[in-house]
């Protein structure tokens, strides 16, 4: 896990710094979607989940919210907010990817703002 979550958290930085984050200093609310490709298995020929398939990502190798999580607020710290305790709403989801949005997708905004 060591070198593969560094490597995670490089790239989650980057990429922040590719959308033009800057480290601010006001609360945050944060959202951070992760969504994977479901297992064959699980998909039609079409595209689209069987009936019988589990709606979410529930497996053991699809990871914990709680760690996808904080893996993200660690590779933002510094490049997005100065202080990981700016963020004072958070919310993580796991679904699967049935098109090509494959990936962590965050949003981060100052907290009551709409």
């Amino acid at each position: 896990m060591g070198q593969s979550f560094a490597l995670y958290k490089k790239t989650i930085a980057a990429e922040a710094v590719k959308a033009g984050a800057e480290a601010v200093a006001v609360p945050l609310e944060a959202q951070i979607q992760c969504r994977m490709s479901p297992p064959r298995s699980l998909v039609r020929k079409d595209g689209t989940l069987k009936a019988s398939s589990r709606p979410y990502p529930i497996a053991q190798r699809d990871g914990d919210v709680d760690n996808y999580g904080k893996g993200v607020l660690d590779a933002l710290l510094g490049v997005a907010f100065q202080d990981d305790g700016q963020v004072v709403s958070l919310t993580v989801t796991k679904e699967w990817a049935l098109d090509s949005e494959e990936g962590i997708h965050v949003t981060i905004r100052e907290a009551g703002l709409a």
